[in-house]
């Protein structure tokens, strides 16, 4: 549920949309990050439970949130590949 748009340049894809089934844009739900109610929301929206989701985020504040609401959550630092989070299709412990 990422406000970001993919640069064509670096990934070959011109919006997120392209690779999930569903993305969530704040400024759309008109809710902002890290306030509890964006999350409640999309979960809301998705029909999800939050021990289902897993949220990859920059910020600790973020990703606090989502863990204090039972979402999976893993800080990503600039520089790291989102794929070294997972093994074989699992999340790396």
């Amino acid at each position: 549920w990422s406000s970001d748009v993919c640069s064509s340049d670096l990934y070959g894809i011109q919006k997120l949309d392209q690779i999930f089934t569903k993305c969530y844009y704040s400024h759309q739900l008109k809710l902002r990050k890290p306030e509890s109610e964006i999350f409640l929301k999309v979960l809301s929206l998705a029909g999800l439970k939050a021990e289902e989701c897993l949220f990859i985020d920059d910020s600790k504040d973020n990703i606090n949130t989502a863990r204090d609401l039972g979402i999976h959550g893993i800080t990503h630092h600039p520089g790291e590949e989102i794929n070294q989070y997972f093994v074989e299709g699992r999340i790396r412990d």
